[in-house]
């Protein structure tokens, strides 16, 4: 697994709606849904959590596989990235 300082963008709101959460983006007012899994990730970086923590608390709440969690969270967190609603750096 890649190791990445996750930095969230300071011009993201964040609401919390059951299991599930909408970000907005203050800049330029987009929304965007989270699902249980994406609110997961979004908390572990909200937490400062490492990349295998955050896959180790996806496997932990749901019945995937680390390999696929591992897979999905870096898909995730490179939309994220694209969206400007995180910063990824290489951890030194």
């Amino acid at each position: 697994m890649s190791r990445h300082r996750i930095r969230l963008s300071t011009n993201v709101l964040i609401q919390r709606v059951n299991d599930e959460a909408v970000l907005l983006d203050l800049e330029t007012r987009g929304y965007f849904g989270l699902d249980p899994v994406g609110a997961i990730i979004w908390e572990g970086i909200e937490d400062n959590k490492s990349e295998a923590e955050i896959v180790e608390s996806i496997t932990r709440r749901f019945a995937v596989e680390a390999e696929v969690a591992c897979r999905d969270l870096r898909e995730f967190l490179i939309e994220l990235r694209d969206d400007g609603l995180i910063h990824l750096e290489e951890a030194h």
